[in-house]
């Protein structure tokens, strides 16, 4: 296999010096929060939120059953407010604190704003602004109804039994009392009574209409409709009743014979029954498909809805669920489908038919949980639940720890080569190795951390040219950690690939804090003033897919994951107080508030809590369990490292890893 010496995201950090030196010179100043860095603002969930992310902050999106998704999102620039206070240039924008003047700016020393002009077009209103808002008021002797303005005791339009009386109301008609005019065919005169002119002469004629009564108004007798029972004069319906003038026929007066194969008659008040045909319900559950024949519902077959071939079993047959073709005493239980699918009672994984261990096939990571994790083993040439490992120590005798394909430091145990040979012994493929890892024709010893090498030995990274990540313990070829990672011989050249680990802490604003730094799979691995952070990943070559042995998270998360690798890294926030412990409840933008700098949604409903990488329970605060999440390639070291050459950060791509959430 064909490997390369992962350098090419701090291009020689000589760029890194010129490019702050020259924004100093320029004015400017490295961007910095809390002592170095830059700003981070909470992210919402990958997929689902409706802007951009903001890295910093890791999101974690749950789905299906143990299946949080988590992500990291970047920030906004503050906006700044136009400032105010003393004009002195004319023609500036300014603010005169008067909410009632606009297009403010400074003329002669002060700022001076045009009244804002309030007018509703109305003769009868005052229009004032109040607080930068216009105001009407009515002016006295005046009504404004519906719009147009009327003097104090105007006659309403049509009407003279009502008039505008502001002393009662100003924006609605006040019925008038006394006398009026009525129509001629009404007797000519009448007395207002209710905003109505009411006849005091002769009343008017009925139409005969049951439905309506004989009204006298201005323009003479009308007939109004009235409401109430009536006959329409059918003996084939019962309570008629009047609506808009009309009699309404009401129902018939014979009743449901309750055979659902007759239609119920009616003639001349006589009642009777006809056949009918079509499909029927025999008013027994147990059968599907009647039909009515001669006037009698004939029974259809025995009910199984879902014509699955089993019979409903309230109805004595072998079906739990004759609502889905998927469930019954016959079918085979689906562990991941949330069906008592072969009817006995229990669902998933509670079916001992789904009772999975170490070693049992997989095809997701969340079917393995909380064993593990979902891996191929070589020796199986198939997908088994694995145990989760940093290094062969945390195997059992006779399994090795191999990385996980698609994971940021995290790897599994599988079994071992029979006879394999031990580390730094030659070789040509990796069944030859008792660690199962043959790299530039040596056997190594996989490692993900610092603790699981020798004494001597150093655990380093490399990347392949197919687009992953090897780490293992080797005999160190570089500098130390805790030495300045500069290039010998180039005094204020910086690079990764002269430490040993071949990872630098060069994030940091002060450069004699750029010094080599381990690998790590949980705060613990790192120093009181550090994180445990994505400090790279790698990505395939043109034309060549991610790593094709990378199992799928869920079911409804199978996005392709990229091997990364984690290393010890100062926080930018450090400092900041309080600081909060794992489990704690913490505010997406604020986790360097969070001991281990990350504020993820791994409480309990999504909720966010303070969190930290992990290998095992144990390195989980009490509550909390290690548990295996996609995470997207995100962090706060490539954020700042991004400014100066290093490898950007991805929102749309992801690498598996543990945290710890809530069980």
């Amino acid at each position: 296999m064909i490997v390369a010496r992962y350098a090419d995201y701090a291009t020689s950090v000589a760029l890194v010096l010129a490019l702050m030196s020259c924004e100093t010179a320029a004015g400017g100043s490295v961007p910095d929060t809390a002592g170095g860095g830059v700003d981070f603002v909470s992210d919402t969930v990958p997929g689902a939120d409706a802007g951009p992310d903001t890295p910093g902050t890791d999101t974690v999106v749950t789905i299906g059953d143990d299946a949080p998704v988590a992500a990291d999102t970047p920030s906004d620039p503050d906006i700044a407010d136009v400032p105010s206070g003393p004009c002195a240039i004319d023609g500036t924008a300014c603010n005169d604190g008067d909410a009632c003047t606009g297009g403010d700016e400074c003329l002669g020393g002060a700022c001076v704003g045009a009244p804002v002009v309030c007018d509703d077009k109305l003769a009868c209103t005052l229009d004032t602004c109040v607080v930068g808002a216009c105001k009407s008021e009515v002016t006295a002797g005046y009504c404004l109804i519906e719009g147009a303005c009327y003097a104090t005791g105007t006659q309403r339009p049509g009407n003279p039994c009502q008039k505008c009386d502001p002393a009662i109301a100003t924006g609605a008609w006040t019925d008038a009392t006394g006398p009026c005019a009525l129509s001629a065919a009404c007797g000519g005169s009448g007395t207002c009574s209710q905003g109505q002119c009411v006849t005091t002469g002769p009343a008017c004629p009925e139409d005969g209409n049951p439905c309506t009564v004989a009204t006298c108004g201005p323009a003479g007798c009308t007939q109004v409709p009235t409401t109430g029972p009536c006959d329409d004069g059918n003996p084939c319906t019962t309570g008629d009743a009047c609506s808009a003038g009309s009699c309404i026929p009401g129902a018939s007066p014979c009743p449901d014979d309750g055979n659902p194969c007759t239609d119920v008659t009616c003639a001349g008040g006589q009642c009777g029954t006809t056949p009918k045909v079509g499909p029927c319900d025999d008013g027994n559950g147990c059968t599907i498909g009647d039909v009515c024949s001669a006037s009698t519902c004939v029974p259809g077959a025995a009910k199984d809805a879902d014509q699955d071939g089993e019979v409903d079993s309230a109805c004595g047959g072998t079906d739990c669920s004759d609502q889905s073709a998927l469930i019954g005493k016959t079918k085979k239980e689906v562990c991941t489908d949330t069906f008592d699918n072969d009817c006995d009672g229990k669902v998933d994984k509670a079916d001992s038919d789904c009772t999975i261990g170490l070693g049992s096939p997989c095809q997701y990571h969340a079917d393995c949980h909380p064993l593990g994790v979902c891996a191929a083993w070589s020796s199986a040439q198939e997908f088994r639940c694995s145990g989760r490992c940093a290094g062969t120590s945390d195997c059992a005798a006779g399994e090795m720890c191999t990385r996980l394909p698609g994971s940021m430091s995290l790897g599994f145990c599988e079994p071992a080569p029979v006879a394999g040979q031990a580390a730094g012994t030659a070789c040509t493929a990796g069944a030859q190795c008792a660690s199962g890892l043959c790299f530039e024709s040596v056997c190594r010893t996989t490692c993900l951390e610092q603790s699981k090498c020798t004494l001597g030995q150093v655990c380093t990274y490399y990347t392949t040219a197919d687009g992953g990540i090897a780490s293992f313990c080797e005999t160190p070829s570089g500098l130390a950690t805790g030495q300045l990672c500069e290039v010998p011989g180039q005094p204020g050249t910086f690079d990764p690939a002269v430490c040993a680990t071949g990872l630098c802490d060069l994030a940091p604003d002060d450069a004699s804090l750029w010094r080599c730094t381990p690998l790590c799979t949980s705060e613990n691995d790192c120093g009181a003033s550090q994180e445990c952070a994505l400090m790279g990943y790698a990505v395939p070559p043109d034309g060549l897919p991610p790593p094709p042995l990378a199992a799928p998270y869920h079911p409804e998360f199978t996005t392709p994951t990229y091997d990364g690798v984690a290393g010890c890294y100062t926080n930018q926030t450090a400092g900041i107080a309080p600081f909060l412990n794992d489990g704690s409840p913490c505010q997406a933008d604020q986790y360097a508030y969070c001991k281990s700098n990350k504020c993820m949604g791994v409480g309990p409903d999504g909720a966010y809590r303070c969190t930290s990488y992990c290998t095992k329970d144990a390195d989980c605060t009490l509550g909390m369990k290690c548990k295996t999440v996609p995470l997207t390639l995100v962090s706060e070291y490539l954020v700042v490292m991004a400014q100066y050459g290093g490898q950007p950060i991805s929102l749309d791509a992801y690498s598996y890893t543990q945290v710890c959430s809530s069980p």
